[in-house]
């Protein structure tokens, strides 16, 4: 989880761009979680690449390395666990751009591992995993988080995000549309139903584990992810929903480069105060002052499934109007010119099979596209029927319903919105849709055809099946 790139570059735009994160478990030979070592060695072999590393304070470990490539900066980093390699990449104005950039970052850090170690093409680190901390990183939003958080149904999840472009004034609608239709996304792509090699009830257990680990925890946490409980009227709603939610340990501004945490309280509270007392991740205590840029942090410690981006310029904010505009719901009006970068993240998507890594962005971009035929499609359902679908198609994949039809019956004239979205856009993105067509036509999501092979074929070939081949 990064605070997002402020860029004016992206501010501003013709055509929609597209911005790829995607996190793919990085395992032994024997499908086994990698644990520091292995991810300090990456690092220093990809600095002989001309990445350059940022060193955390407390343990001393790289925390990612980066360099520029294409419009922007290229990140290599891992998520909450070691075996979780992450890589950031920066918008891009089309798919081929995209995966141009995503291909020659993937080769380089494939030739950066040694030989006896495999990155997967799953959702989940298919071998055994325990909640030892040795698997957790030290990357200090992490270190923020209890440790009861931190178990064997989090630190093996890896999903591709994909960012996608958004102006102010159609925000609220691309949220809400792509939100609907998250059930129908997760029958199309799941892909995280194998752990300690053994063929789970699940078909996307990601979204399982991340239900059951919000709601053992905190009160109210559980509000922070997935499927909001309402659509939203406007951005002036969406954070007043987010920032409402008293979710410790999330709230937490930067100072000097440091997360201070402070005591349970909402973000929307702690805007309120004057001063706030907190401490740093070493236990210094430190009295907080709220600033502008602490907007940015608050900005992305949510995950809903359509999670939106806004980098707030600090230094054109005056926290009093801002929020006296998000009370008065007029909180469009007030942010024109005020803000560097603006999308939305869409979180739902488990990481995908090989050579299939750009088929899911390329629904998401030509979803967004055609929003107005979205809308239609959408309207047959209600909100809550949407929500309902996600759960369903997390344990039954295709075979899910929705309401009294199943969602199958939905699949293919959902693609074909994102197909006449991309085709306006002329550019020949809608290629790659063809993946998503193919699991139509066969009636399979990635999860079943990993599962027969693990089942027919034994536990060598369903590695090697999704083992990524070395440059």
């Amino acid at each position: 989880m990064r605070i997002p790139e402020a860029t004016t570059q992206f501010a501003n735009f013709t055509q929609r761009r597209v911005g790829l994160e995607f996190e793919n478990p990085l395992v032994h030979e024997d499908g086994s979680p990698v644990t520091a070592g292995v991810i300090q060695e990456m690092y220093t072999r990809l600095k002989q690449k001309n990445y350059l590393g940022e060193v955390e304070k407390l343990s001393g470990n790289v925390l990612y390395v980066e360099k520029p490539i294409g419009q922007g900066i290229v990140n290599v980093s891992t998520d909450c666990a070691w075996s979780s390699v992450e890589l950031a990449l920066p918008p891009a104005d089309t798919l081929g751009e995209a995966e141009t950039v995503y291909l020659q970052v993937r080769d380089e850090v494939l030739g950066s591992l040694p030989r006896q170690l495999r990155w997967l093409a799953l959702g989940t680190v298919p071998g055994k995993f325990s909640p030892d901390p040795i698997y957790k990183t030290t990357k200090p939003i992490y270190r923020l988080v209890p440790d009861e958080y931190y178990h064997n149904i989090f630190l093996a999840l890896n999903a591709h995000q994909v960012g996608i472009s958004v102006r102010l004034n159609e925000a609220t609608t691309l949220i809400n549309e792509l939100t609907k239709v998250s059930g129908l996304v997760v029958a199309l792509c799941a892909n995280s139903s194998i752990q300690n090699f053994s063929v789970l009830p699940w078909e996307e257990w990601r979204l399982v584990a991340w239900k059951f680990l919000l709601l053992t925890n905190k009160q109210g946490t559980s509000q922070l992810a997935g499927f909001p409980d309402k659509p939203f009227l406007s951005v002036a709603d969406y954070y007043s929903y987010f920032w409402r939610i008293k979710a410790t340990p999330f709230a937490a501004p930067v100072r000097d480069g440091a997360f201070i945490s402070v005591p349970p309280i909402s973000w929307f509270e702690y805007f309120q105060k004057t001063s706030c007392e907190g401490q740093d991740l070493q236990g210094n205590k430190q009295t907080l002052y709220p600033l502008p840029q602490d907007l940015n942090v608050a900005g992305i410690t949510h995950w809903p499934f359509a999670k939106l981006h806004i980098v707030f310029d600090p230094e054109k904010i005056v926290l009093a109007d801002f929020f006296d505009s998000l009370q008065s719901n007029s909180l469009e009006d007030y942010l024109v010119d005020r803000y560097t970068n603006m999308y939305i993240e869409f979180r739902p998507i488990a990481a995908a099979p090989k050579g299939e890594e750009l088929a899911m962005p390329a629904l998401m971009l030509g979803l967004a596209e055609n929003v107005e035929e979205l809308q239609n499609f959408t309207s047959a359902y209600t909100w809550e029927e949407w929500k309902n679908l996600v759960d369903h198609a997390a344990v039954a994949g295709m075979n899910a319903r929705l309401g009294k039809n199943p969602c199958y019956e939905l699949l293919k004239p959902l693609i074909d919105i994102a197909f006449r979205g991309l085709r306006k856009r002329n550019c020949k993105e809608e290629n790659y849709l063809v993946p998503l067509y193919d699991r139509i036509e066969k009636k399979e999501s990635p999860a079943m055809v990993v599962n027969k092979i693990l089942e027919r074929q034994g536990r060598e070939a369903f590695l090697n099946a999704i083992t990524y081949d070395r440059p």
